[in-house]
């Protein structure tokens, strides 16, 4: 479903949300309920549904695809809600957006968590396909060499994915900064992974960020300290730092993988706050 849209100079950037996860922050974030603090607990005593959101940014002549999440691996997950109707996968919000698979040339996976990367293969005669068929595909060189395992058994999600993508000859392994034209940028941003990334618009003298997992939730945001327990605190940290550092002087539009809409950051006191766009 196409949640919101937003316009940036030359360039349109669409949230696609390809269905709800059930999140348990509480859980996610090793928090004893004694450490929660008032204005947290509604999002902390019981798990909350959270979008897993897409974003295409659409330039003259050129498509970039930021995450691709299949919704049935959702409805196939521990994540799902129970009765949850299927969301349209990826194609056919593009197609309702008068586009079509074959016009996207890049797809960035932020991070090599199946809510991000599972939508890059479509079943072709019983056999997954890439999706995208005409797009480079960049990865986080880091968090492909983490997984090394899981790809090398076919019958893993990572395998099942990426696999028909290096295959086809169209996946790219990302170290650090990548330029893809267009004032689209990849930057490093370690900590929810290895090789997370992050992607960078800048068009019409405005700035856009696509956070993938930097933040799940905006209560991070407020308190920086707070992280999931799969992730690598000081890496996690020192991205956010970054990015809180380049989004208040640029005054930058955000978009994470699993907040609803567009954001902005707004300085408090000492810290900042996520801040609906």
């Amino acid at each position: 479903m196409i949640q919101s849209t937003i316009q940036l100079g030359p360039a349109r950037v669409h949230l696609l949300e390809l269905g709800p996860l059930l999140a348990d922050l509480a859980g996610w974030l090793q928090l004893p309920r004694a450490e929660w603090p008032p204005d947290a607990a509604p999002f902390l005593e019981r798990p909350i549904a959270v979008p897993a959101q897409a974003a295409l940014i659409e330039l003259p002549g050129a498509l970039v695809l930021v995450d691709a999440c299949d919704p049935r691996s959702i409805a196939e997950s521990e994540y799902a809600l129970p009765g949850q109707p299927l969301a349209p996968d990826l194609h056919a919000q593009l197609a309702g957006l008068g586009l079509a698979p074959e016009q996207v040339g890049h797809v960035v996976l932020t991070h090599m968590h199946f809510d991000h990367y599972s939508g890059v293969v479509r079943d072709v005669g019983g056999r997954p396909a890439p999706a995208f068929p005409r797009a480079r595909h960049y990865v986080g060189r880091a968090d492909w060499q983490a997984r090394r395992a899981q790809l090398a058994d076919p019958a893993s999600p990572e395998a099942r994915a990426l696999a028909p993508i290096e295959r086809a000859g169209l996946l790219e392994l990302v170290d650090g900064e990548r330029d893809l034209g267009g004032g689209v940028s990849v930057l490093p941003a370690p900590g929810e992974t290895p090789g997370h990334q992050i992607v960078r618009l800048r068009a019409g003298g405005q700035a856009l960020y696509c956070l993938g997992d930097l933040y799940h939730h905006p209560i991070e945001v407020a308190r920086p300290e707070w992280g999931v327990s799969w992730a690598d605190p000081a890496a996690t940290r020192a991205s956010r730092d970054r990015l809180v550092a380049a989004a208040l002087a640029e005054g930058a539009l955000l978009s994470a993988g699993h907040i609803a809409g567009f954001g902005r950051l707004r300085r408090v006191g000492a810290g900042v706050r996520w801040d609906v766009a």
